[in-house]
């Protein structure tokens, strides 16, 4: 598979995410590549490490991954 491509543009409050994974209940269920959808809320820098509040359906399955902008871009 072809790598993702990081964006160039910095990430804006109100900005669309997408985040895409297979969350599930143990192992009996699962929502394989389901689609979330989502804004970012809120920016924050402490000790000059930034931080993003972000609303959008995150569950065990699709966190960690990366988000997505409305380019596909990480």
């Amino acid at each position: 598979l072809p790598h993702l491509l990081l964006s160039e543009s910095p990430i804006r409050r109100g900005q669309d995410v997408v985040a895409i994974g297979s969350p599930g209940i143990g192992n009996e269920l699962t929502l394989a590549n389901a689609v979330s959808r989502g804004i970012v809320s809120m920016e924050l820098t402490i000790r000059r490490q930034r931080f993003y509040q972000l609303d959008i359906a995150i569950n065990p399955g699709n966190s960690g991954g990366p988000v997505f902008n409305s380019y596909g871009q990480v």
